[in-house]
């Protein structure tokens, strides 16, 4: 685990600090993958380059949906959320799926 610090700028210099998403992203067939991950555009070539066991030779993969928050746990938690029965009912109705 990262000190606090490092949560804040991670290294960069511009002093940015680094967020963190909770994404939905959807295939042709309409199927939802639910995930987090602190740099979305890197992680959603991962999913269309076949890098990720659950979504390979599924895509091609589109986000949509995301949520941005200031602390990795934040987006575990509603990535979590949006795996249980509530948040699978919250996205039919975000996403339309």
């Amino acid at each position: 685990m990262r000190p606090p610090e490092a949560d804040e700028t991670a290294g960069s210099s511009h002093s940015q600090p680094i967020m963190f998403y909770t994404y939905i992203i959807q295939n042709p067939d309409g199927i939802l993958y639910k995930g987090s991950t602190e740099n979305l555009e890197k992680r959603i070539k991962q999913h269309n380059a076949g890098h990720s066991r659950w979504t390979k030779n599924k895509g091609p993969w589109k986000v949509v949906y995301k949520e941005k928050f200031n602390l990795k746990s934040e987006a575990l938690k509603r990535e979590k959320f949006f795996k249980s029965g509530k948040g699978r009912a919250i996205l039919k109705k975000i996403v339309g799926a």
